[in-house]
């Protein structure tokens, strides 16, 4: 087994690990069921239940939330209940009724609000993850591309291979950014597949020779050995393809570049990523599909 695989199969037992700290909806929806049911008996209701029941209930109207906790925690019948508060039968009945599905609201809000944290949680878990596995590896594991690292350490290496043979080399750092909203998890972030997207269009319009490599979210860049001036051939037919990969809804990717080429722009991996980022950010604009 290689290293990406060995990498690769550490992440999915380390996703599995952190989802299995989380109850199933399944659970959840049990319970939402059960709280939400009139005939229940609070005896019935575990502790973690109840305790959840006893903070949504303090978001009823007075006359409801005195009713229901005299339901579920002194289990009181509703004829007992009508007796206590000096009430109609029907009306406790009405006061039940209304009061269990306002609760039924509250806590799903509740677990909608909880399951979001914990997806922040595992998001960051996975990025810190990911991280740890980049410094062991060369390849990014969710694009398959060359990771941060090791297309630093490889530049390196390219420049000086150029300067000792007097050859010419070029980098070139690609921006991608959605046209809209679609396309985007939580966070402005692409979806998994948008990026595998944008990698494999990278990797399959380049020369075998070239190096491509994800520095950043979605920030992409190729090393290109033996080019010079004709990376700008390179680059506009990457911003067309990228521009033209296709993610969700109607929207489209916009892209930014720019590059750098030896020794013109610099003598040294900075000179020449610090150069192709300044050209980039220098244009300003965005190609867009027509």
């Amino acid at each position: 087994m290689d290293e990406t695989s060995i990498a690769s199969n550490y992440a999915v037992q380390e996703l599995f690990k952190v989802a299995s700290l989380d109850s199933s909806g399944e659970e959840e929806s049990s319970m939402i069921e059960k709280i939400a049911d009139p005939s229940t008996d609070g005896s019935e209701l575990s502790f973690e239940d109840r305790e959840m029941l006893r903070n949504a209930l303090g978001q009823l109207k007075d006359a409801e939330r005195e009713v229901m906790e005299r339901f579920f925690f002194q289990s009181l019948s509703q004829t007992e209940l009508a007796d206590a508060q000096g009430i109609s039968v029907n009306y406790v009945s009405h006061l039940l009724r209304t009061g269990t599905e306002k609760l039924r609201k509250v806590i799903m809000t509740q677990d909608l609000i909880e399951s979001q944290m914990r997806i922040r949680e595992l998001q960051k878990r996975v990025d810190t993850y990911e991280q740890a596995v980049e410094e062991y590896t060369v390849v990014d594991i969710q694009t398959q591309i060359y990771n941060k690292r090791y297309f630093g350490e490889r530049l390196d290496e390219e420049v000086s291979r150029a300067a000792r043979y007097t050859a010419q080399l070029s980098v070139l750092v690609l921006d991608v950014t959605p046209t809209g909203k679609k396309g985007l998890q939580e966070g402005g972030r692409f979806s998994d597949d948008v990026v595998r997207a944008i990698a494999a269009t990278i990797k399959g319009n380049i020369r075998k020779v070239d190096i491509p490599a994800r520095l950043d979210h979605a920030r992409f860049a190729v090393i290109l050995p033996h080019t010079g001036e004709t990376a700008n051939i390179v680059q506009e037919r990457l911003e067309t393809l990228l521009c033209d990969v296709r993610v969700p809804g109607k929207h489209r990717l916009a892209v930014r570049s720019g590059y750098g080429i030896f020794p013109n722009d610099g003598r040294t991996k900075d000179d020449l990523l610090g150069r192709a980022i300044e050209q980039m950010e220098k244009n300003g604009t965005l190609k867009k599909a027509a």
